[in-house]
């Protein structure tokens, strides 16, 4: 288990909407269950991911940037962001995840995109996935060929939006959206 907080004070000094700055924070629980050290079965993993945020962002009301200033700007909220569970098959060759899932994860994904400031490094603005803050069920096949070549394949929710609870994704299904991706491992060494 891993408790993160996450807190930002962003400030606009010039131009856009109206100059001004907000305090914005995340609170989230990530916790990890491997079945095997459980000693239930083995090659198998539980993710739940619970999240509270607070505070007021710039983006809508200073800025007027249509992306996203920062990559925790949202409304209030608090809910299980993720929880999904894993098997790997193939000595971790072939795996398979099944769930409420952060679709950013694992598809246009940026390594260090969280460390800017500005959200576009985070996650691709023209991709409309099922990722922060209305993560969705989906199911994600994974294969690595080799050490350097892989591929992904999923299907999630279409609807990017309103998924915030289990109630309402089951009251409106929609979908699904089919995404694949190589993936491509290298080392520098």
């Amino acid at each position: 288990m891993e408790l993160v907080y996450t807190a930002e004070y962003v400030e606009n000094f010039d131009g856009g909407i109206k100059e001004g700055g907000e305090y914005r924070g995340d609170l989230s629980m990530f916790i990890e269950l491997d079945t095997a050290k459980a000693s239930w079965w083995k090659n198998g993993e539980f993710f739940i991911h619970i999240q509270e945020q607070h505070g007021d962002g710039i983006t809508e009301r200073y800025v007027g940037d249509l992306q996203g200033v920062s990559n925790i700007d949202a409304d209030d909220f608090l809910q299980i962001s993720e929880f999904w569970y894993t098997h790997y098959f193939m000595d971790e060759r072939l795996w398979l995840k099944l769930g409420k899932q952060e679709a950013n994860a694992d598809f246009a994904y940026v390594e260090n995109g969280g460390e800017f400031i500005n959200s576009s490094a985070g996650f691709s603005p023209s991709i409309p996935l099922t990722s922060y803050h209305d993560q969705d069920f989906g199911a994600v096949l994974g294969i690595d060929v080799n050490k350097q070549l892989g591929f992904k394949m999923g299907a999630y929710q279409a609807h990017p939006n309103g998924s915030r609870s289990l109630g309402n994704t089951i009251e409106k299904l929609y979908g699904p959206m089919w995404m694949m991706e190589p993936t491509i491992h290298y080392s520098l060494n």
